[in-house]
C-alpha cells in the first residue's frame, strides 16, 4: 500500500514539474548540494584508476624499453656483419686487383 502512495506521489511530482516547472529551484538546489559529496564520494575510485594508469604506463615503458635494447643489440651485430663483409670485399678486391666502387 506504501509502494502505491509513493508511486502516485511521485508521477504526479513528475507531472507538476513538467508542466509547472515548480521543481527547477529545488532541482538546483539539491545538485548544488550533492555534487560535492559526489565527487568525495568518487575520490577513492579516481586515486585507483590513477594509480593503476601510472603503474600499467610505467610497465608498458619498462617492456618497450627492453624490446629496444634487444633491438640495438641486433642492429649492432648485422652493422658488424656488415663492416666485416665490406673488408672482406676489399680484401677480395685487393688479390683481385679490381676495384668495385
Amino acid at each position: 500500500m506504501h509502494f502505491v502512495i509513493a508511486f502516485i506521489a511521485a508521477i504526479a511530482l513528475m507531472t507538476a514539474d513538467h508542466y509547472g516547472h515548480l521543481m527547477g529551484n529545488f532541482r538546483s538546489a539539491l545538485l548544488t548540494t550533492i555534487t560535492p559529496i559526489e565527487q568525495i564520494a568518487s575520490l577513492p575510485k579516481q586515486i585507483y584508476q590513477w594509480t593503476t594508469t601510472d603503474f600499467t604506463s610505467i610497465d608498458a615503458l619498462e617492456i618497450e624499453n627492453q624490446k629496444l635494447k634487444t633491438e640495438i643489440l641486433l642492429l649492432k651485430a648485422k652493422q658488424q656483419q656488415f663492416i666485416n663483409l665490406e673488408l672482406e670485399v676489399d680484401r677480395l678486391e685487393s688479390l683481385l686487383g679490381t676495384t668495385g666502387k
